[in-house]
């Protein structure tokens, strides 16, 4: 009997010592780190995340509205149908992360990495792109009306049926890049290197396009209604279908161009010194 009490009373003493298992949350508030941890539907609004590892994680539902993650690592994570509404991604890492439909609304994602991510379908209104990398990311159907993309580097990614309305792309590098069908309507693309991308049936209207770099790229059918298209560089452009309603090609470059013959450039809009070969 009092062998059979003893026991008791150690296997108390040990259990009472056992430190209780940590959910991933609290894991990752108390070690700023949890490389592939499950955290979906995780509730994280307004965390203080910023320099955390969470390459790999799985974040996917996650309420992470408000939160600062500056510097955070999300290499490869899952953020499918994520809350970053208004999140703080500066420099953050999210190479080859899954961020489709997220929702990104007013997140500052300047200078961040997202190359190689997908960003399908995800509403990224508003946010700031500013300086961020965006290489071979697939942003297709991705809502980015009124977004700053000034200075962002786009080169090889895709952004078929993209909205960006009113957006901001000054010397934005988008060369390579596929935006069939995509939004631009308002848009500032000022100075933006889009040589050899591929912008058939795109939407330019009321656009700013001065200064920009359109070498050899598809503008089928595009179009460019009221477009300020002053100093733009076009040469080798295939405008075939394009409309060019009251667009201003003052001082473009119209090197072996293709224009649609039924709306043929007036002379007063381009200047017969840059009309070679067409």
């Amino acid at each position: 009997m009092k062998t059979h009490i003893t026991h008791i009373l150690i296997i108390g003493i040990l259990t009472s010592c056992t430190p209780a298992l940590q959910t991933p949350t609290q894991k990752l508030i108390k070690t700023k780190e949890c490389t592939g941890c499950n955290l979906r539907e995780a509730k994280l609004e307004s965390a203080q995340l910023a320099g955390v590892n969470l390459n790999s994680a799985d974040l996917a539902n996650a309420n992470l509205a408000n939160a600062n993650l500056a510097g955070v690592q999300l290499k490869n994570a899952d953020l499918f149908n994520a809350n970053l509404a208004n999140a703080n991604l500066e420099g953050a890492v999210l190479t080859n992360a899954f961020l489709t439909q997220t929702n990104l609304t007013g997140a500052n994602l300047k200078q961040a990495n997202l190359e190689e991510a997908s960003l399908r379908s995800a509403n990224l209104e508003n946010a700031n792109l500013a300086g961020a990398q965006l290489g071979y990311a697939n942003l297709s159907g991705s809502q980015l009306n009124s977004a700053d993309l000034s200075n962002a580097a786009l080169s090889n990614a895709i952004l078929n049926n993209a909205n960006l309305s009113k957006a901001n792309l000054k010397s934005a590098t988008l060369s390579d890049s596929i935006l069939r069908q995509a939004d631009f309507t308002g848009a500032n693309l000022e100075g933006v290197f889009l040589e050899n991308a591929n912008l058939m049936r795109a939407n330019f209207e009321g656009a700013n396009l001065s200064t920009t770099n359109l070498r050899y790229a598809n503008l089928v059918e595009a179009n460019l209604k009221s477009a300020n298209l002053r100093g733009a560089d076009l040469s080798n452009a295939n405008l075939t279908g394009a409309n060019l309603e009251q667009a201003d090609l003052t001082d473009a470059t119209l090197t072996g161009t293709i224009l649609p013959p039924e709306a043929p450039p007036s002379e007063e809009s381009i200047p017969t010194d840059n009309i070679e070969n067409f």
